[in-house]
Formats: C-alpha cells, sequence, structure tokens
C-alpha cells in the first residue's frame, strides 16, 4: 500500500507564492523630500482585517528594477507573517506540514509535466498599494496590503469549485486505460486544490477545510485515483539482441519508478529495438548506443514512439558496455515516465 500511495504522482511540497503574486492595483508611487518620506517605512500601517508588508531595497542605478525588487520583497514580508520562512535571497518555502516523504523519479517528472500545467494561483487580496524613491534615488520602498477575511473566502469559492468538478468526474468505468484517460484532467485539478490548500493553511484556514463534506469525499477519491495509477500494468518485448539484454534492467529501472511490469494480461505494450555500437579510439572504449519503441494499447494500437541515443566511455570495454546499458535504461524510463500520462 506504501508502494501504491508513491505512485500517485502529484502530492509535493514546495510550490508557492514568490513566484505567483500578482503586481497588485491602484500602485502609488511617489519621489519626495526625505522630510516627506512616508510614515510607513519606518512603522507600517494598522488596519482592522488587513495584514501589510514593507520592502526595500537599494537601486545600484537602476530604479526600474529595484522599483519590481522592492514589490517583491514587501510581498515577501507580509507573507512571512503567514507562518512563511523567508531565505536571504527572498525565495520562499512552506514549513513542511505532515509527511511530505520519499518520491520516486517517475513522481518527480509526472509531477512537472502536471504542474507545469497548473495555472499560477494568485494570493487573492495581495496588493501593492505604495512605492516611494527617496530624493537621492538610492533606495525604492514599497507597501503590500492583503484583505485577510476577502482572500479566504475567494479561496474557499475557488476550493469548492474545484471540489465539484472532481466528485462529478469520478474515476470512470471500463478499461484500466479508459479510465486513467478519464481521470487525467483530474490530475491538474488536484494539483490546483493542493495550491489552494496550502494558501489557505498560510491563513490558518485549515480545520475549516477539513470539517467539510466535500473534503473529505475528495480525499477518498484521491486515493482512488492513486490505486488507479498503481494498477496500470506494462509489457515489455524486446525486438532484437540489445534489447534483449537490456530487458531486465530496463524492468527494474521501471519498476524501483513505481511502474508495473507484467506479461501477463497487460494494459500497455511496449516494444523496443536497441542498436549499440562498440568503438575504440586513443586507448578508450565508447559505445554509442540508439533505441527505438513504440507504446501500444493491447490491441496493438500504436499511442506514441519513443527514441533515444547515447553514449558512454571507459578505459575497459565491459564497463563502458555496461554504462551504455544502465544508461540507456534511465533514460528510456524517464522519457516513458514524462510522457506515459500524457499520451494513453
Amino acid at each position: 500500500m506504501f508502494r501504491h500511495k508513491n505512485i500517485f504522482l502529484l502530492i509535493s511540497v514546495i510550490f508557492l507564492f514568490s513566484a505567483c503574486m500578482g503586481s497588485g492595483t491602484g500602485v502609488k508611487t511617489s519621489q519626495s523630500s526625505e522630510n516627506s518620506r512616508p510614515g510607513w517605512t519606518t512603522a507600517p500601517p494598522r488596519h482592522a482585517g488587513y495584514i501589510f508588508g514593507v520592502g526595500s531595497v537599494e537601486t545600484y542605478g537602476n530604479t526600474r528594477t529595484a522599483i519590481q525588487r522592492a514589490h517583491e520583497s514587501a510581498r515577501v514580508d507580509l507573507l512571512s507573517q503567514l507562518r512563511v520562512t523567508v531565505s536571504g535571497d527572498m525565495q520562499t518555502s512552506v514549513r513542511a506540514e505532515g509527511d511530505e516523504s520519499r518520491f520516486t523519479s517517475i513522481q518527480k517528472i509526472v509531477q512537472q509535466q502536471t504542474s507545469s500545467r497548473v495555472e499560477e494561483i494568485e494570493m487573492t487580496g495581495m496588493e501593492i498599494t505604495e512605492t516611494w524613491v527617496n530624493p537621492s534615488e538610492t533606495e525604492v520602498w514599497a507597501l503590500a496590503r492583503m484583505n485577510r477575511a476577502k482572500t479566504e473566502s475567494e479561496l474557499i469559492f475557488a476550493l469548492e469549485d474545484i471540489e465539484d468538478k472532481l466528485l462529478q468526474r469520478g474515476t470512470g468505468s471500463g478499461t484500466t486505460l479508459s479510465r486513467i484517460r478519464h481521470i487525467f484532467p483530474s490530475l491538474k485539478e488536484l494539483e490546483e486544490r493542493r495550491h489552494l490548500i496550502h494558501q489557505l493553511n498560510f491563513l490558518s484556514a485549515g480545520q475549516k477545510i477539513s470539517e467539510r463534506k466535500n473534503s473529505r469525499q475528495v480525499d477518498a477519491l484521491q486515493t482512488e485515483i492513486q490505486d488507479l495509477l498503481a494498477s496500470l500494468t506494462i509489457r515489455l518485448e524486446p525486438e532484437n539482441d540489445d534489447a534483449i539484454q537490456m530487458k531486465g534492467i530496463l524492468a527494474q529501472t521501471l519498476t524501483s519508478m513505481g511502474f508495473n511490469i507484467h506479461d501477463q494480461n497487460p494494459d500497455l505494450l511496449i516494444s523496443l529495438s536497441i542498436t549499440m555500437t562498440p568503438v575504440q579510439r586513443n586507448q578508450l572504449h565508447h559505445v554509442v548506443s540508439q533505441a527505438r519503441g513504440q507504446v501500444k494499447n493491447p490491441q496493438g494500437r500504436i499511442l506514441y514512439a519513443l527514441q533515444e541515443s547515447g553514449r558512454s566511455s571507459s578505459s575497459d570495454a565491459a564497463i563502458a558496455s555496461n554504462k551504455a546499458v544502465e544508461d540507456m535504461a534511465r533514460k528510456l524510463a524517464d522519457i516513458l515516465a514524462a510522457g506515459l500520462f500524457q499520451n494513453i
């Protein structure tokens, strides 16, 4: 069951706010004498229901870029009040909550593929309200503001919308392949849901989430999707001698990444033709490898093609050959992981 949970491709740790904060609206930029320095640069405003952040940077001769950096600094300062750990270079990260344990290679690869499709979710309500440049243009200050109640309300609304879509879609019926095709949009939505929950946890609204009926139902659905993805089986079909030689290590590599390799009743067939050419030059042994393959459904219909090349070298011919086999197996496994759940 642990491996089944490990195959779930979407539970990741850190994707948060430094890259996805909007610049806000109604920004007021001013440049005036030192005597008229805004009070908020030394004492942030206090207003019921709002959170403020102040940021300042040196211009180093480039005021325009400095303004952008000051805005980011103000956002980070605001977020630092919402249980965020801020590093010296203003990159933000979450203090890990719960068991954010190990991830296999396939999880990392497919997670990247899925995350790249997730639209950046802004922290609703966060805005830069004022920017101040000192008279000598050596410093820029910025003030960020967020309406906490409004932010929480809008995030919960977005969360409920996503959870409704997930529950309406379910996991489908039919073959394993058809069900995985059916739930593929859910992978993106579960990733979006995770980001929304992270933000709500930042606002200390996590208890409101866990108490909702839909939330518990989606958690159960997520487990069902885990089991579905983990049930996908693959049969390797080598088509030449070099591919036969590589079959064992490729199967081992794919298994370690979470795939089920079975010869009986597979959901997918992967045919492979591999050519490994040894070359000796300057007392070094080189092995140039070329691999081509096709991923098919049980009826033999080609779903997509695989192609990869590699080169390994060593002063020992056997070591060069072994390295070539291992490197090609790893490359093919990575390609398969990156494309499988998008092309089936």
